[in-house]
């Protein structure tokens, strides 16, 4: 057992048992790197329970919570709470980590000490046939635009606008942070009055107390699971609205642009309430701002399709 856990890997765990034994045997085939497992059980009802109940007894490096529906923010923040290490990491039971993922990102850490939040690349996985779909960098329009591709393996560079840049873009992926618990407990974790996108929250609140960095390295393997996505559009929009609110005036402060790029998320999203309603002509509205407030061939691509769309007839 390790005696003292450089980082203690959080997972919330909600009906995920098909997916734990994979998502245990990818943080085990880390190396060079003392390490606790805490996994919060958020009241699961597929077999889980019971399953984790025998791995706890057979793995000295577990430690296993069992909650009920706080919610995977709820639980990360439990977990924190108790976790005995300097470093945070957190992984969702259904993503898996790549070999060696945290050992150049701990010692990054702590060779950095002002540093409080890393995140590295990872590549979307397809449910149906485990294909390889998009990077995260690469997604995103303005930060494929300005990131250092020629960065080595295992290298990390520091944002120098961190504020303004993931105001701009929530490029973080989840499963691919390791963070400084103080920090994090500072911040006051997860704020979970959010119904969604605390995530963001988190990566701003932390950008404003600490420097943030980035590795190119593809260190996760994020599953699109089908309905993953959240069916409450509005209620994300509206989360979205509360944080834009609270972190603009720090983004603004660093980057003045940083918020068009984020308006354009906005009518991104918009847009997609408008096709999920058949209302074509908003769509497209809410398309040409997004593509004024941030010229991309994502957004242009976008709006190209709804121009189109607009051209046929509705079939009666």
């Amino acid at each position: 057992m390790h005696t003292s856990p450089e980082v203690s890997i959080i997972i919330p765990n909600y009906n995920c048992l098909s997916f734990l034994p994979a998502c245990l045997a990818s943080i085990r085939a880390q190396k060079d790197v003392p390490y606790e497992i805490i996994i919060v059980d958020d009241g699961s009802t597929d077999g889980s329970i019971e399953w984790l109940k025998r791995e706890v007894q057979k793995s000295s490096d577990l430690k296993v919570l069992f909650e009920h529906r706080l919610g995977p923010g709820g639980a990360r923040n439990t977990a924190a709470q108790v976790s005995d290490a300097q470093f945070i990491a957190f992984l969702d039971a259904d993503d898996l980590w790549e070999e060696n993922k945290l050992a150049s990102q701990i010692a990054y850490h702590k060779a950095n000490t002002k540093v409080v939040l890393t995140f590295t690349d990872y590549v979307h996985i397809a449910e149906s046939d485990g294909r390889e779909i998009i990077g995260c960098f690469e997604y995103w329009p303005h930060f494929s635009s300005c990131y250092d591709r020629n960065l080595s393996a295992g290298e990390y560079r520091q944002l120098p606008s961190p504020s303004a840049t993931l105001f701009s873009e929530n490029i973080v992926g989840t499963s691919t942070t390791v963070i400084r618990r103080d920090a994090f407990l500072a911040i006051g974790g997860f704020d979970v009055s959010l119904p969604s996108a605390s995530d963001w929250d988190v990566w701003l609140k932390l950008a404003q107390v600490g420097n943030v960095a980035y590795c190119n390295d593809k260190t996760m393997r994020y599953l699109m699971r089908e309905g993953s996505v959240s069916s409450n559009m509005e209620k994300r929009m509206q989360a979205m609205q509360t944080i834009i609110n609270r972190h603009a005036p720090a983004a603004m402060h660093q980057d003045a642009r940083s918020i068009n790029h984020v308006r354009a998320r906005l009518a991104s999203g918009y847009r997609d309430i408008c096709h999920r309603q058949n209302h074509r002509f908003k769509a497209i509205q809410y398309s040409l701002r997004a593509f004024i407030n941030s010229p991309s061939k994502r957004y242009f691509k976008s709006l190209m399709k709804d121009a189109l769309l607009m051209a046929t007839p509705k079939i009666p």
